[in-house]
């Protein structure tokens, strides 16, 4: 950590130094009493909350790290700021940097930081430094102001411009809402300004919205956004903190450990559910029924997965279980639903797996598909196993659309004069084959694209696919670039590499649509620089990182660290020593083919102010 000055007007260079931790998000009396009392003392440096840190020990921020940030470093009384992520690390960076007196208000010596405040009283007893404890600030206090304003400025906006888009979807203005719904114009325009910050507000008016109108209320409400700028960092010591393991039985009877789970960065917001399994159990074999293998259900998830040491992957399709060997750096890529185990080879070496889980279109409307037969959604969603039973169900769900039945798109194909009845019969069964121009013809009676009838079966090999680690493996042989990971025709926008990163090597830069899963699987810390997606301008004109005009945040990704970045955000990395390795995942979220595709049709007018502007329709 630097103490560099970060504003021009520091003090002495020998001015005793005093450390201030604040939260401020609500700037108020308080904090400048402490300010003020601190600027007396010497140069002032202020630990200031990580987005992290004030959600884990306080409350949700009201504003995010780089905009505190800005406020306290233009404060004349501060003459740095210093990232803290919470109370525990207090006394650390006081043993580090020795500062001459240590300032909190003297709430503390009661309550959660009562622990913090012992180990900083003994860290500054040690080297001769004092603190400093000013009486509380009587009535004021930031706490109860987020109590007041329990919703942040940024949710108060994103949930102004759902409730006018669900408003214009039914055709309301305010004054009309507002009398159908009793719930008052000056609340209702408000909320719709984004200027609501009261969430008990917010949650009755989405409540009674909702039961006036047909509006799910989910539409009314956004996820929050825990990012720091975009990005969701998790250490190796808090992945280790989160493990639990499970105890399995297997075929002999035994009831034995067989994973330890661990959690990797994530968030609510992030389709990326992943995990760090270390297995328990070592087969003396290769066997894909060794009787120690205990197999799970499959699950919903989509899984990719990244191999470390000696793992055996087993995998059940179609009612065979199969067995492979798999090494460092080796990867697959799993269907959902898929039964799968992992074991080890060889207990005495590290041996576990980044499982990194993710959810596809069918999660993401789970919350609605619970409504319907499931029997009736996978009859009507065909199978690529067969292609012609698929075509079938196309051929069924266009023609519905257009208010015809089979016979009558058979009529028409046969009107259409370049098919026989036996090809036709063909046809409107799904077994197109060879027949010349089928895909057109369909797609001209039922007015959609030939490609939805020109389906690629999905045969067994390829509901698991895998890729092997890249030449050179653990000897860092391999040339620095980036080595694709395992992919499938069937689940084209999910894919990832693996990232070796040369010691002589300038920054490299990423740029993506995709949110994008990095887990530090080398040897060396990793130098992490990303821009803030909040200010415009995320790429260069020439589509690279372009920091003109805009901050950037910078924090090492150490060696069994993590993090989930957002799309749009602009990441550049850079090793620190020989042996850098990032493990890279990338999907698509929310922002599927099909949605880019739909978003893509929409008219020039209106398309860019979709999540910007709270704008009646007329």
């Amino acid at each position: 950590m630097s103490l560099a000055p970060s504003n021009a007007a520091s003090a002495a260079a020998r001015a005793p130094t005093v450390f201030v931790p604040m939260c401020c998000d609500f700037v108020h009396v308080g904090h400048i009493n402490i300010l003020d009392k601190s600027a007396a003392l010497g140069e002032v440096s202020v630990l200031l909350m990580t987005d992290h840190a004030m959600r884990q020990y306080k409350r949700n921020p009201a504003m995010p790290y780089m905009h505190r940030e800005r406020i306290v470093a233009s404060m004349k009384q501060v003459t740095r700021v210093v990232p803290c992520d919470g109370p525990q690390h207090y006394a650390p960076l006081c043993r580090e940097h020795k500062p001459s007196f240590f300032v909190h208000g003297d709430d503390w010596k009661t309550g959660p930081q009562q622990t913090a405040r012992d180990e900083v009283l003994r860290v500054m007893r040690g080297f001769g430094g004092k603190i400093i404890e000013p009486t509380y600030t009587p009535i004021v206090s930031s706490t109860q102001s987020q109590s007041d304003f329990n919703c942040t400025l940024s949710n108060s906006r994103h949930v102004g411009l759902l409730t006018r888009t669900v408003l214009n979807d039914i055709k309301r203005d305010v004054a009309v809402a507002a009398k159908e719904t009793k719930l008052g114009g000056e609340t209702l325009g408000r909320l719709l300004r984004g200027h609501e910050l009261d969430g008990y507000s917010i949650d009755t008016a989405s409540r009674l919205l909702s039961h006036f109108y047909p509006i799910p209320k989910r539409m009314m409400v956004a996820d929050e956004d825990t990012s720091d700028g975009g990005a969701w960092f998790m250490t190796a010591v808090q992945t280790s903190d989160s493990q639990r393991v499970f105890d399995r039985q297997n075929a002999n009877g035994d009831t034995t450990p067989y994973y330890k789970y661990m959690d990797t960065a994530t968030s609510a917001l992030s389709p990326f559910k992943p995990e760090l399994i270390e297995e328990l159990v070592e087969v003396a074999d290769n066997d894909p029924m060794n009787p120690l293998v205990v197999m799970n259900k499959g699950h919903l998830l989509g899984q990719a997965t990244y191999f470390i040491g000696p793992v055996n992957f087993y995998w059940t399709v179609r009612g065979k279980r199969m067995c492979r060997v798999m090494n460092t750096g080796d990867s697959c890529l799993i269907t959902p639903y898929v039964p799968h185990s992992f074991t080890s080879r060889d207990l005495s070496q590290y041996t576990a797996i980044v499982a990194v889980t993710f959810a596809g279109c069918v999660r993401e409307a789970l919350p609605q598909l619970v409504h319907l037969r499931n029997d009736a959604l996978t009859k009507c969603a065909g199978d690529m196993r067969e292609p012609g039973g698929m075509r079938v169900s196309r051929i069924a769900r266009y023609a519905e659309l257009r208010g015809m039945d089979m016979a009558s798109v058979a009529a028409k194909l046969e009107e259409d004069g370049r098919f026989d009845a036996e090809a036709v019969h063909k046809i409107m069964r799904g077994e197109i084959g060879d027949i010349q121009d089928a895909p057109a013809a369909l797609g001209a009676v039922l007015g959609v694209p030939a490609t939805e009838f020109i389906i690629e079966e999905l045969e067994a090999q390829n509901e698991v696919v895998f890729a092997t680690a890249p030449a050179g493996g653990d000897g860092g042989a391999t040339k620095p670039g980036k080595y694709a990971f395992a992919h499938a025709a069937h689940m084209p926008d999910v894919g990832g590499f693996e990232w070796r990163l040369d010691a002589e090597s300038t920054p490299e830069e990423d740029n993506s649509q995709f949110y994008r899963y990095v887990y530090n699987s080398g040897a060396v810390p990793i130098k992490i620089e990303w821009q803030e997606e909040e200010l415009e301008g995320v790429k260069g004109s020439d589509g690279s990182c372009s920091s003109s005009g805009r901050r950037a945040s910078v924090q090492s990704l150490d060696v069994g660290d993590s993090v989930v970045f957002k799309p749009f955000v602009c990441v550049r990395v850079t090793t620190q020593g020989a042996g850098g390795k990032l493990v890279v995942f990338k999907v698509p979220g929310c922002l599927t083919g099909e949605l880019m595709k739909e978003l893509a049709t929409f008219a020039l007018e209106g398309r860019n102010r979709m999540t910007t502007a709270a704008v009646r329709w007329y």
